[in-house]
């Protein structure tokens, strides 16, 4: 094999001459950050201060009157001016009660849904989660104070959607979750408002195809609903069908077609037309997997006719009315 010379060989070894690199073709832009809209962190929360002097306990702070201007205003659909309002009123809480006090987590929730409903949803959940700090700083030494179970249920159910707006479903069931602890805490176990938390938590777990969960809240909820509202009622068939569903996610056919044959039956006495025919097919949906193909095709029929005679039925008003 040929050798190279003993001077190539060194002048390969020699390190390379340093060079200064080339200008860039297109010059970087400048990375200025991008303003805050919510200049707060639960990290600067201050503890509550010495109770005021009777003068100025007497005095209305400006923290809550700014607090129930946003709150008005979001009630009447203007997110945009509530936000505003709801940001104003963080500092002089902040001073009057404290950082980690129940105004400054209702301002903060304020200003997380107002954000959320005007297409800021970064800066709305920020502001949801800091208020979530807030509530559950608070929760351990207040265990059982209304005030702060309804302001801490509302803070992680709206924290919950806007997860689920952001396609953060698993995370938004552990938020629906912790907003049905805080209820459990301060309502009656028969309170219409308690059956609709466990049936809108049964219903999110279902969502992301955990059934096993979803039964026993589902259960909770069809129990509630019975007692205050009668077995026939509206109320208990809706519940009914989310319990269908579960029951076929978890493979209980049989089940689920009994939970849809007694909702089908309520919404026959009541006159529910629309609700009858969607039960019906959830009916034909669930006999397809136990292999009834001809009840289905019989059911199909019914909501085809149903159809034609409510179709009947518009066309004979409108003309009656012409």
């Amino acid at each position: 094999m040929r050798r190279l010379p003993k001077s190539l060989l060194a002048g390969l070894s020699r390190p390379l001459r340093a060079r200064s690199p080339l200008p860039p073709l297109h010059p970087p832009t400048p990375n200025h950050p991008k303003p805050r809209r919510f200049p707060f962190s639960t990290q600067t929360l201050a503890p509550a201060p010495p109770p005021p002097s009777d003068a100025a306990a007497a005095a209305k702070p400006a923290g809550l009157a700014f607090l129930e201007a946003a709150e008005l205003h979001e009630s009447e659909g203007d997110h945009s001016k509530a936000l505003d309002l709801a940001i104003k009123a963080l500092a002089p809480l902040h001073e009057s009660h404290g950082g980690w006090s129940l105004p400054v987590a209702r301002a903060l929730r304020l200003a997380g849904t107002a954000a959320s409903r005007a297409g800021l949803a970064g800066d709305g959940l920020e502001s949801l989660v800091a208020a979530a700090e807030v509530v559950d700083y608070l929760a351990p030494a207040r265990r059982g104070d209304p005030e702060v179970a309804a302001v801490g249920a509302a803070v992680y159910e709206q924290l919950a959607r806007a997860k689920m707006a952001m396609g953060r479903r698993w995370d938004a069931v552990g938020d629906l979750r912790r907003a049905l602890e805080l209820r459990t805490g301060c309502l009656d176990e028969a309170s219409a408002e308690l059956g609709d938390a466990y049936r809108d938590v049964a219903e999110a777990y279902a969502g992301v195809l955990d059934f096993d969960k979803a039964l026993p809240l589902c259960l909770k909820s069809l129990g509630i609903a019975e007692r205050r509202f009668g077995e026939d009622s509206a109320e208990v068939a809706k519940v009914r069908r989310l319990l269908a569903a579960v029951y076929t996610g978890l493979g209980r056919h049989v089940d689920a077609l009994e939970q849809i044959e007694l909702a089908r039956m309520a919404y026959e006495r009541l006159g529910l037309n629309v609700e009858l025919s969607q039960v019906e097919i959830d009916g034909s949906n669930i006999r397809i997997l136990l292999g009834k193909s001809e009840e289905t095709l019989n059911d199909l029929k019914r909501v085809i006719e149903a159809g034609r005679q409510g179709e009947r039925g518009t066309r004979t008003s409108i003309c009656y009315d012409g």
